[in-house]
């Protein structure tokens, strides 16, 4: 194997291994949002807080060009998020 392939193959390791994080991390997300979702249904709040999920998004996306990312790209994200948070929430009550 060339010098070359061994670089590649380390930085997809390293690509593999950020990507774990990132799926750990965003189990962690889901599991506080689901505890979200049993306290919003003991205290009948509404499923969906669109003043919070546009916080969300301002505040990620003042991030995001700190970061040199894709705003749109991240925002896109965080709206699929939302969706599938909305959906559990309705899912457990």
């Amino acid at each position: 194997m060339s010098n070359k392939n061994q670089t590649l193959k380390e930085l997809r390791n390293k690509i593999d291994a950020v990507d774990k994080k990132m799926l750990l991390v965003l189990s962690e997300r889901f599991r506080l949002t689901k505890m979200v979702g049993k306290y919003k249904a003991v205290h009948h709040l509404p499923v969906q807080d669109k003043k919070r999920e546009n916080e969300i998004i301002k505040k990620r996306s003042q991030l995001v060009k700190k970061m040199s990312l894709d705003g749109k790209l991240i925002a896109s994200i965080f709206k699929l998020i939302f969706k599938k948070v909305r959906q559990n929430h309705k899912g457990s009550r």
